[in-house]
């Protein structure tokens, strides 16, 4: 007879081996909600980082140029100051981590004397209350992308979007 052997020592019960893995189940479901979190938190410090990486190419840009570009939507502001032929500002195309985002850039139409910026952030958090809020810049006349992709009306400002504001 095998002494490795003993009779009724064999293994576990069905019943303990569906509780482990429900525990299991819980324990990676609770890690999964934390991380999805850390992701928006995440997205949202890109979202800033980039915001504040073009306001210094839109100030770099009116150095060089006496004035903002007079650009309509976001993409062609990009095109204007990621070119790389040595003459962009930027070393690359800011765009919305999740690409579903809008990004949107404004301009003082008068003369191009002043940008507006923004970004929708995911979550409400500390970087929203040292903001300029575009409501209260009280420059009119603005001409550029809006929430809804006209170019009619400024951005109405909601307590989760980020301005960034110039004047030159």
């Amino acid at each position: 007879m095998n002494p490795f052997y003993k009779r009724g020592k064999g293994g576990f019960t069905l019943i303990e081996l569906l509780v482990v893995i429900a525990i299991i189940g819980i324990l990676s479901s609770v890690v999964l909600v934390s991380l999805n979190s850390a992701r928006r938190k995440a997205r949202d410090a890109r979202r800033i980082s980039d915001l504040r990486a073009v306001q210094t190419a839109l100030q770099l840009y009116s150095d060089a140029n006496g004035g903002y570009p007079k650009k309509e939507d976001w993409a062609k502001l990009m095109t204007d100051l990621s070119k790389t032929d040595g003459t962009g500002y930027l070393s690359s195309a800011a765009a919305d981590p999740t690409n579903s985002g809008l990004y949107v850039y404004k301009y003082a139409h008068s003369n191009g004397t002043a940008f507006h910026i923004s970004a929708t952030l995911e979550e409400y958090n500390q970087a929203l209350k040292n903001d300029s809020d575009f409501i209260s810049s009280g420059v009119t006349g603005w001409v550029g992308q809006t929430a809804n992709n006209s170019t009619s009306t400024p951005v109405n400002d909601t307590e989760r979007v980020y301005d960034l504001y110039g004047a030159y």
